[in-house]
């Protein structure tokens, strides 16, 4: 995706694991290596996260996106 000329990577899966980040910015380093531009931003939307992503996205530079953070969570009868 490209905001206002910049490239944004989005990786949105329904269960994201601590694989999906690594692969999230593995895919950053190849768009930057091919385009010569790095992503602004990247995001994993998902409406499951694994225990343990929530340090690696930190480590790795990722914003987590989970269905309640995009008002989408399900409502309690």
């Amino acid at each position: 995706m490209v905001r206002d000329g910049a490239p944004i990577l989005i990786e949105v899966k329904a269960w994201v694991s601590r694989a999906d980040l690594a692969l999230c910015k593995r895919k950053a380093v190849f768009y930057q290596e091919r385009t010569g531009q790095s992503p602004q931003a990247l995001y994993a939307v998902g409406g499951h996260f694994e225990p343990g992503t929530e340090r690696l996205a930190e480590a790795l530079g990722i914003v987590r996106l989970s269905d309640r953070e995009l008002g989408r969570a399900e409502a309690t009868p």
